[in-house]
């Protein structure tokens, strides 16, 4: 059951959420839809830069990507390029507290 409810401020904004493990990707992606954003995943950091790469070449951007801070299939040193195409696609990288 998501935690959350849909909200008249984030209805409609685009969410990609990074985190390696399935299930937790799963209820992720239920609470940020269940709050009306439109939501698309990732299963690692490789993934995430492709999505992030893709939109920016189709002219679309994410408004916001959630990063498991706990994520183990992204290597340390691609997370400043992780921001770095966030902010270029128009989002923001918010860290998930443990």
């Amino acid at each position: 059951t998501p935690l959350f409810r849909k909200s008249a401020f984030l209805a409609g904004i685009r969410v990609l959420v990074v985190v390696d493990n399935q299930t937790n990707r799963q209820i992720q992606m239920k609470n940020v839809e269940a709050m009306g954003c439109r939501c698309l995943a990732a299963a690692g950091g490789e993934e995430a830069l492709e999505l992030l790469r893709k939109a920016h070449r189709a002219g679309e951007r994410y408004d916001l990507v959630l990063l498991d801070r706990d994520i183990t299939s992204i290597d340390p040193v691609d997370i400043p390029q992780t921001q770095v195409l966030a902010t270029v696609a128009g989002g923001r990288v918010v860290y998930r507290a443990p």
